[in-house]
């Protein structure tokens, strides 16, 4: 599993890496699953809107069959997620961050960079 949960200036973020998968469906549906068993059953101790997530998809094309996933992810998920800082959407693909940020009904920004995620996530 390539996602973890990580500290920025003493906040948890919960890092969901989908990097590098291309337009693997099945190996990406591999790293959500493990996500829900292991790291991601601790989002659902959270208080509701709290959790800080940092999601790459960098070098990871948004199939239908990935953003049907990814979708389906964030409806299960949204009561707890407070923000949600997304690298690799950038251009084009940022009509796909719009799609997310509705469904997940939180805030929800692009950026090409870690550092500045990391930064607006925890203000």
């Amino acid at each position: 599993m390539k996602s973890k949960w990580i500290e920025h200036e003493g906040r948890e973020i919960l890092n969901i890496n989908f990097s590098n998968f291309q337009e693997n469906e099945t190996e990406l549906n591999r790293e959500v699953s493990s996500i829900l068993q292991g790291i991601g059953q601790e989002m659902y101790s959270k208080p509701p809107h709290s959790v800080l997530v940092l999601v790459d998809l960098r070098n990871t094309k948004m199939t239908s069959g990935i953003q049907r996933i990814i979708s389906e992810r964030i409806a299960d998920t949204r009561k707890y997620v407070a923000k949600t800082a997304v690298l690799g959407m950038t251009g084009i693909r940022k009509a796909f961050l719009d799609y997310f940020g509705r469904i997940a009904r939180s805030d929800t920004r692009a950026f090409d960079d870690i550092e500045p995620a990391l930064t607006w996530l925890v203000e």
